[in-house]
């Protein structure tokens, strides 16, 4: 029975982070691209470390697969986890 807590709980957090997603974008775009951008300097951050053609390849691939944009949409699944975490743990204390 745990794991179906567990399936709805994920579930949930997926479904959030579209409308978040969702919602940022009708709201403001320039937020996603900004988000992405962010995400882009960190894979070539990790990407320079690596050896020079190692590094110029998996930087490629990583942008042909769209890994930044996945990232932020990894990043949004982990908001929307938090938050509902922490509403849970309020509602928990209020409750008693």
């Amino acid at each position: 029975m745990e794991w179906l807590g567990a399936g709805l709980f994920k579930g949930t957090a997926f479904v959030g982070a579209v409308v978040f997603v969702t919602t940022l974008w009708i709201y403001d775009a320039s937020i996603l691209v900004a988000g992405s951008d962010l995400n882009l300097q960190a894979i070539k951050l990790v990407a320079a470390q690596l050896p020079a053609e190692y590094g110029s390849k998996g930087e490629a691939a990583l942008r042909l697969f769209g890994a930044d944009r996945a990232f932020l949409f990894v990043e949004a699944v982990a908001a929307v986890k938090l938050f509902m975490l922490a509403v849970g743990r309020i509602l928990r204390l209020m409750i008693g």
